[in-house]
């Protein structure tokens, strides 16, 4: 019998990891240049990775890319129509050359 004497990190890089839902999610929303509805974003990860994730994982993995990994998914609500759809957008980190706020 063995000893657990550490354990090691198992979340390792996510973001860029297409053997999760995190990291299709992240990948998909990082290398489109649209905004994306849920069944969009569920559509091209089962066309980029073969694998089907349903649109309230695809939620929830947003809400933790935006709270865990601090990336810039914006969203907004769609007009129109009974159901409050929202699409989604990532925007690459702002870099100000280290210069700060104007």
């Amino acid at each position: 019998m063995s000893n657990v004497t550490s354990i090691a990190d198992r979340r390792g890089n996510r973001l860029t990891n297409p053997n999760c839902q995190h990291g299709r999610t992240y990948m998909v929303l990082r290398d489109s240049d649209a905004w994306l509805h849920l069944h969009e974003i569920r559509q091209a990860i089962l066309e980029r990775f073969g694998t089907m994730d349903s649109e309230p994982a695809i939620s929830a993995r947003i809400r933790e890319i935006r709270r865990e990994d601090g990336v810039n998914i914006a969203s907004y609500e769609v007009p129109g129509g009974r159901s409050k759809a929202h699409v989604y957008k990532w925007f690459p980190p702002h870099d100000d050359g280290g210069k700060g706020a104007a």
